[in-house]
């Protein structure tokens, strides 16, 4: 019996998107998103200076994501 594996290709918009612009599509706050920003989760391109715009390196998200290093915090909703 053979096992076939299901590959799925992702094109990405761009190699990468402003912050406000990535948050408006994932669904995840600005604030989440900065603070993954800080603490190294989420990989950003290269900035001359902190007054340049974030831009969220998409290609290293997608590596991330495939690779299951990527994970995202859940929450469960307590019932009453």
């Amino acid at each position: 019996m053979s096992i076939e594996k299901t590959v799925i290709h992702i094109t990405a918009p761009a190699p990468f998107m402003a912050l406000n612009r990535f948050c408006f599509l994932t669904g995840m706050s600005v604030s989440r998103v900065k603070r993954m920003v800080s603490e190294g989760e989420m990989p950003i391109i290269p900035r001359q200076s902190e007054r340049q715009t974030v831009l969220i390196d998409l290609v290293e998200v997608y590596k991330l994501v495939d690779s299951g290093q990527f994970k995202l915090e859940t929450h469960t909703l307590e019932s009453e």
